[in-house]
């Protein structure tokens, strides 16, 4: 008998609550190696930037505290619930003992990677670490980069991603830019956690943000557990949700673009996929079929409004999928996806692998905004 089994359920979603802010102490000199971090007993973030010149980007959000580097104190860091600094200053702290102590900690850098981050906070995979068949997980390549890293080790909670623009090419990313993603997940994540059925297994959110314009995202992967000793089988789907700040009279997504291929061309092979190009004429729900008898199916649901179009283009010999949304998709819920075989390589350790590509626009007023594309590799990786 096949049964299905969710490895990996993803979806993020902003919100925001308000609730007291933490208050800064008087500065003190703290070496890594004197301080210790006890069980997190506050609620609030604590923000550090580099100088003080970055403080004065930004105002303090209700539950949340920005410090300047140099006068963050032992007593700031005890009551923190969350931490955000900037990543060069990552072995300064005791981010470890933070960590394993359940509070929420985010580095934030141009570059940075999934193995720099969790070499920080002493973790070796990040995710939530759920066995399938006894089966070792990575949800996300090492080498993996983006601008923001964060979570914590509740596994009720989503680790993060985020990816951040600066507002025109060439730019540095400001304060503020990071600030804003960063304080956004915190809240959805500690202050006011979404009830959605999904987030209950969630392991990853991610967000793809520029100015106020911003793509949160997510993926289920689900795996056909069956006796076939030469093939397993998939399928992966992916939940797009368009945010404004300030919402649609200041801009609206009129585009969005998901692709989804295959990491490897030459032992995976798309078999299904969903939505069809279609006009919506609101909620949808489709069956794809596992490529395996009596395997299943994987169902793909879209909460988007009436009107919405959405155009797919498949060339499953390159092992690739898109999908274009247009309309108005502020708030919409887009998701798409594909099933897949992937065939066993002798003497090696098996690796399902699937790119997520991102992109989008929006405008308002007089200017467009344009979003990505970005990556995110998808590593599945098990023993046969």
């Amino acid at each position: 008998m096949v049964k299905l089994k969710k490895s990996i359920a993803l979806l993020c979603v902003c919100a925001m609550l308000s609730v007291l802010a933490i208050s800064p102490a008087c500065a003190i000199n703290i070496k890594a190696d004197e301080l210790e971090i006890s069980q997190a007993d506050g609620t609030g973030l604590l923000f550090i930037t580099r100088d003080v010149a970055s403080t004065h980007e930004l105002s303090d959000a209700v539950g949340t505290a920005v410090m300047d580097y140099a006068s963050v104190t032992a007593q700031d860091l005890e009551t923190a619930r969350g931490i955000a600094l900037p990543a060069e200053y990552a072995n300064t702290f005791n981010l470890e003992n933070a960590y394993s102590n359940n509070k929420r900690i985010y580095l934030y850098s141009e570059n940075l990677s999934v193995s720099e981050y969790n070499h920080s906070v002493g973790t070796d995979y990040f995710g939530k670490e759920v066995p399938v068949d006894n089966d070792a997980i990575d949800y996300i390549a090492d080498e993996q980069t983006a601008q923001i890293f964060g979570g914590d080790s509740n596994e009720r909670h989503q680790q993060f991603i985020g990816f951040v623009e600066p507002m025109h090419t060439g730019d540095d990313i400001s304060t503020l830019e990071y600030y804003n993603s960063i304080v956004a997940n915190y809240n959805q994540q500690i202050l006011k956690p979404t009830t959605r059925a999904t987030i209950a297994d969630s392991s990853i959110g991610v967000t793809l943000s520029k100015g106020l314009c911003s793509l949160t995202y997510g993926w289920i992967l689900e795996r056909a557990s069956d006796t076939d000793t030469s093939n397993d089988y998939f399928g992966i789907r992916c939940n797009v949700n368009p945010y404004v700040t300030g919402g649609s009279q200041v801009q609206k997504f009129n585009k969005v673009s998901v692709t989804m291929e295959t990491g490897d061309k030459t032992n995976q092979k798309i078999y299904q996929s969903a939505p069809e190009s279609t006009e919506f004429t609101g909620s949808i729900s489709r069956q794809i079929a596992f490529p395996v008898k009596n395997g299943g199916s994987m169902t793909i649901t879209s909460n988007v409004s009436t009107g919405t179009k959405v155009t797919r283009t498949s060339n499953l010999a390159n092992g690739k999928v898109s999908w274009v949304y247009t309309s108005s998709l502020n708030g919409n819920e887009m998701e798409s996806g594909y099933t897949f075989s992937k065939k066993v390589v002798s003497g090696s350790k098996q690796v399902a692998k699937t790119n997520i590509i991102l992109e989008a626009n929006a405008s308002g007023w007089s200017e467009t905004t344009t979003i990505g594309p970005k990556t995110i590799a998808v590593n599945y990786s098990y023993a046969k």
